[in-house]
């Protein structure tokens, strides 16, 4: 396992294509900038984050957009952290699994998206503490999440699922194609309509992605 391991990160080192079936995680030890495989950090001093105990804790006062990305621009004209670690062919397969939870706020604004591309179309998944929004999907998602839960999503072509194990909820969507780059993207939402600042504030304690990979089973949450 090691061997596997070593080989995976050297070639991640000389900007080789990664391996089919290979599973990266940022799993908070440090801040995803300062992690392996490295995430960028948008936004400026908008997106703050601490980790204690294995938990990335991020906080913003500001209604802008900031969030944590890695991969590339469209026609890979510009990388963002370890893009080697997001390389699959365009509109090709990929799998996110992560563990988040938001902290309740005044208003019950929009506090932690998730988005990812695979070159061919691309979701945004937006969660305020009492629902989940998915792009595409009309009807958001009736859903405490202020509580611990593990999600999935797969995106493979334009076909993109969307898994939550705490209410057993899935929902699936096409989505029109268009070129992103290749990326997954995590942090604040920008928010409209709000005349002040709000605290908002989210934890994760893992994100998982497999490149090249559709797993449309559903996960099975892990003990929290």
């Amino acid at each position: 396992m090691k061997t596997l391991v070593c080989a995976i990160l050297f070639s991640a080192a000389l900007g080789l294509p990664s391996r089919a079936n290979v599973t990266y995680e940022y799993k908070p030890t440090a801040l995803p900038q300062d992690s392996v495989p490295a995430w960028a950090a948008l936004g400026g001093g908008a997106l703050q984050g601490e980790v204690l105990d294995g938990i990335l804790t991020a906080k913003t006062d500001r209604t802008s957009w900031s969030q944590w990305r890695i991969g590339t621009a469209p026609g890979g004209t510009r990388e963002f952290g370890d893009a080697t670690a997001l390389q699959i062919p365009p509109g090709g397969a990929l799998t996110v699994d992560f563990r988040v939870k938001v902290q309740p706020n005044t208003g019950n604004h929009q506090a932690f998206q998730i988005n990812l591309s695979n070159g061919g179309s691309g979701p945004s998944i937006t969660f305020s503490p009492t629902q989940i929004a998915i792009s595409g999907v009309t009807k958001p998602i009736d859903v405490d999440s202020t509580q611990w839960s593990d999600y999935r999503l797969v995106l493979e072509g334009t076909k993109f699922d969307f898994y939550c194990t705490k209410t057993q909820t899935t929902r699936s969507v096409e989505l029109s194609p268009g070129d992103w780059g290749q990326f997954i993207n995590f942090g604040f939402p920008a928010l409209t309509g709000a005349s002040e600042p709000v605290e908002r504030s989210f934890q994760i304690k893992f994100l998982k992605w497999q490149p090249g990979v559709a797993d449309r089973q559903f996960p099975v949450a892990a003990e929290k």
